[in-house]
């Protein structure tokens, strides 16, 4: 069995290499610019997995007669996603957490050296 994904943006190279080079996904589709509601409505009839980003909102009706079956979150949160009725429909939703630790470390500590350094 193959299987179709969307991505509503573009993802890093890597990710894309990865996501091509697996011989299960037969097509992936990627946005060419922001999705509206409806269009994210419509995908979740024809795909059997999306990559969302953090501002795509995934709603409850989006889940009813869903062909999709994995909503993977390109975010460490998952707040836009009705994680209730994607459990309720069983469809799985993933995250990215952890991803921005390093940087939020380093950010704070500049602005520490710059509060210390009067910058």
């Amino acid at each position: 069995m193959t299987y179709r994904v969307l991505m509503t943006a573009q993802l890093p190279d890597e990710a894309m290499r990865l996501l091509l080079e697996d011989e299960i996904i037969s097509r992936v589709d990627v946005a060419a610019k922001p999705l509206q509601r409806s269009d994210i409505q419509d995908a979740f009839q024809k795909y059997d997995a999306v990559i969302s980003l953090l501002s795509d909102q995934i709603e409850a009706s989006m889940f009813e007669n869903t062909t999709v079956r994995v909503v993977a979150n390109y975010a460490v949160g998952y707040n836009n996603i009705d994680v209730d009725a994607a459990k309720k429909a069983g469809v799985y939703v993933t995250n990215t957490p952890g991803v921005l630790t390093d940087a939020s470390a380093d950010l704070g500590f500049a602005l520490l050296m710059a509060v210390a350094r009067k910058i």
